[in-house]
């Protein structure tokens, strides 16, 4: 039944949000799971807590959606000034 709603939110959600987004937030839900999963040792998994490493890579991959973001709305309005600011800074 997850995978139903899965199916279904991600073909409704692709229009709304482009590609380019839809999978880095994809990719940013799964990393998230995995290490709430490895932590607490869900699903008869071996516990493994969550080290700074790995808060660090969900840091850096939130972070690359928000940029992800910022750059796609930039570029589909025309603005080559924030994405060049972005790309210099």
């Amino acid at each position: 039944m997850c995978g139903v709603f899965y199916g279904i939110a991600t073909v409704v959600l692709a229009r709304h949000l482009g590609a380019t987004t839809l999978i880095a937030l994809i990719v940013t839900g799964q990393l998230m799971c995995s290490v709430v999963v490895d932590h607490f040792g869900v699903l008869g998994f071996e516990t493994r807590p969550a080290m700074l490493s790995a808060s660090c890579r969900m840091r850096a991959s939130s972070e690359s959606i928000f940029l992800i973001v910022l750059v796609g709305y930039s570029v589909s309005l025309g603005s080559p000034l924030c994405c060049s600011y972005l790309i210099w800074r």
